[in-house]
């Protein structure tokens, strides 16, 4: 993984796909919760933290619905 320029937490994207040192992002490893406090500030509480689990879960869930039909 890799740290913000802040080192507030790790480089994620907007859906929570981590990046590694070299830049590139695995499509298996993701993060939630206040490691991804260097692109999601408020993100300690429960309340947000709910809510990018259910974002997340829904993201798997469609990845493994999309490789399941194909």
């Amino acid at each position: 993984m890799r740290l913000d320029a802040l080192d507030l937490g790790i480089e994620t994207t907007a859906n929570g796909c981590v990046f590694t040192s070299s830049g590139i992002l695995p499509d298996s490893v993701y993060a939630f919760g206040p490691v991804k406090k260097a692109s999601l500030w408020e993100t300690t509480a429960v309340a947000e933290i709910r809510v990018q689990a259910i974002l997340l879960a829904n993201l798997l869930l469609e990845k493994w619905e999309s490789a399941v039909s194909d």
